[in-house]
């Protein structure tokens, strides 16, 4: 029984009813121009100049995807070690 219901959820899972779904083309010249641009910034080290800057310009970028942008802030200590 218990094979027979994991069956049929793998069947209905591979049906293709009428929803049909977009995938995107992606342009390979767009994305790297996406990393051109981020490593325009240079070294992007938590803190840095080149951090904010790309958070600014990353943050600029996806507010035009969509409306709804959470920024999560967070602050990072980073320990360093000496052997």
């Amino acid at each position: 029984m218990k094979s027979l219901f994991i069956i049929i959820l793998f069947l209905a899972g591979c049906s293709t009813n009428s929803v049909e779904k977009s995938v995107p083309e992606f342009d390979h010249n767009r994305a790297f121009q996406h990393l051109v641009d981020q490593c325009d910034f240079g070294p992007r080290n938590p803190g840095s100049i080149g951090h904010t800057e790309f958070s600014n310009y990353l943050e600029e970028y996806l507010n035009v995807l969509s409306s709804e942008l959470i920024i999560q802030e967070f602050s990072y200590l980073e320990h360093l070690t000496q052997h």
